[in-house]
């Protein structure tokens, strides 16, 4: 487990081990914030960066709301 830094960029999708899937948001100081969020409402957390694991790459770079 542990997404590397080189190897992830703004707008990829992690899995988090407690927090579940997220989409990465910004590079903090100590790892990742990481957007939670879903229909049940808003979650952004800062997550360090071997708790993180790689799902797929997106080219997106924001996430769009319906």
């Amino acid at each position: 487990m542990g997404a590397e830094r080189t190897k992830v960029k703004k707008g990829d999708r992690v899995r988090h081990p407690r927090l579940g899937e997220g989409v990465l948001y910004k590079m903090g100081k100590y790892g990742w914030l990481v957007d939670f969020s879903n229909e049940k409402g808003v979650l952004v957390r800062g997550c360090h960066t071997e708790d993180l694991e790689l799902i797929n790459e997106q080219e997106t770079k924001t996430r769009t709301r319906e």
